[in-house]
């Protein structure tokens, strides 16, 4: 139960012109479905039924700076009147500043009144900014303080009727509700699209392993009567060892541990001591068949004498995978690819250079923006979802290290991630 509850409308004169700009402001909150469109419908018809200089919303942040503040949000003015949104000591209100006015609304309390009804900090900043009359009303849903509605008058000095301090407080209710509401929508929203995000990035991370799959049992029907038994051992035992790398990321959503689609880009790790020599051969052999489909050669230097790197296996795989996989899916047919692996000061440095078409200049900032899509086109027809670059550069960033390309449009690209080197 709201302890803040609308009070209700005076019986003087006023009553019907309040009640009939209270539904009409009502019914406006109801309708709209963003803050932006929200303010500037509800506050100047605040501020013409109230016949004031001004009407605005603060929202009460947190912290700002280290201190609770007030920011504004919107504010609707007289045309022959300046905006005040530009005005430092305005625009952002440390409670601080107005500690009076403060402690009374956070307590549910109005605050209406000139000047001479104030001292210290309120008269001062009534004097600061030209204000003759001022009736602020607290925007409260439940327990939580979201803010405060606000007049004033900057002509003259006037007595604030009850009418006009009804208008405010009921319209400030439903504000609080409208605004709870569309916090509530947004929150929905963010979350749908959160849930879409992270399907697209599982099925692209998954994608990979699974056309990998499908290649090694099609060469197996084609060539069964035709292979080795050692050659056949082999190839299942990559087909297992893809399965289980797709059983891992699996896992890993199910335990909430997978990349995050949010911008923040959190997700879980255990780094250890890592070869990545071994992982760099575990991939290649496993991707033989896609580079093989266009000619493609893989040429490998990776010394396992190289230092361990202190990172995550499954995320250091999914990085070698991605820019492996988009070099051979940019790649022109019959053409090279080297994956280089060497020491570079106290990091690994991993190298996946090829002779495709390179990266246009105006596209290098946009590189690693999530779902970017480049100019130039897979030379087989393959799909592209865009993820791919920026869960590399998610991930790199996770584990403290750093990832780039170097290109020269028309001459191939390289990209080059550093990964800290593991000390005993």
């Amino acid at each position: 139960m709201d302890r803040y509850c609308p009070i209700p409308s005076p019986t003087d004169s006023d009553t019907l012109a309040c009640l009939s700009v209270l539904v009409k402001i009502q019914h406006n909150l109801l309708e709209c479905h963003d803050s932006e469109t929200l303010f500037a419908s509800l506050l100047p018809d605040i501020r013409l039924a109230a016949c004031t200089s001004y009407a605005y919303f603060f929202r009460n942040v947190p912290l700002f700076d280290g201190q609770p503040t007030y920011s504004l949000v919107a504010e609707s003015h007289l045309p022959n009147l300046p905006p005040r949104k530009d005005h430092p000591n305005f625009a952002l209100l440390p409670h601080a500043h107005l500690p009076n006015w403060t402690a009374t609304l956070m307590n549910h309390g109005l605050v209406f009144g000139t000047p001479n009804d104030f001292a210290g900090e309120e008269r001062f900043f009534m004097s600061l900014h030209g204000i003759h009359s001022i009736l602020l009303v607290p925007v409260i849903a439940g327990k939580q303080f979201l803010g405060f509605l606000g007049i004033d008058d900057c002509v003259e000095e006037r007595k604030w009727s009850e009418a006009d301090k009804a208008l405010l407080q009921n319209v400030a209710f439903a504000l609080a509700h409208a605004l709870l509401r569309l916090q509530t929508t947004q929150n929905l929203q963010c979350a749908c699209q959160e849930k879409t995000e992270l399907m697209e990035i599982l099925a692209h991370d998954l994608k990979n392993p699974l056309s990998a799959i499908l290649l090694s049992v099609d060469t197996l029907l084609r060539k069964h009567d035709r292979i080795s038994s050692e050659q056949l051992e082999k190839r299942l035992f990559q087909i297992k060892e893809l399965v289980h790398r797709m059983t891992d990321i699996c896992h890993q959503m199910l335990k909430g541990e997978h990349l995050s689609s949010s911008e923040s880009g959190l997700t879980v790790l255990h780094p250890e001591p890592l070869g990545i020599a071994n992982l760099i051969e575990t991939l290649v052999e496993a991707l033989q068949l896609q580079a093989a489909a266009k000619n493609l050669q893989l040429m490998v230097e990776a010394s396992k004498s190289v230092p361990k790197a202190f990172a995550d296996r499954i995320a250091v795989l999914q990085i070698l995978e991605n820019l492996i996989s988009n070099a051979i899916k940019f790649s022109p047919f019959g053409k090279r690819i080297w994956i280089r692996l060497r020491a570079h000061h106290q990091h690994v440095r991993i190298e996946v250079a090829d002779e495709g078409p390179g990266i246009k200049p105006e596209e290098m900032k946009r590189l690693f923006q999530k779902r970017m899509r480049l100019s130039a086109q897979p030379t087989g027809g393959e799909s592209s979802t865009g993820y791919g670059l920026w869960i590399c550069k998610t991930l790199v960033n996770a584990m403290c290290g750093r990832i780039w390309c170097e290109s020269t449009e028309g001459q191939g690209a390289t990209f080059i991630v550093e990964l800290p080197v593991f000390h005993d």
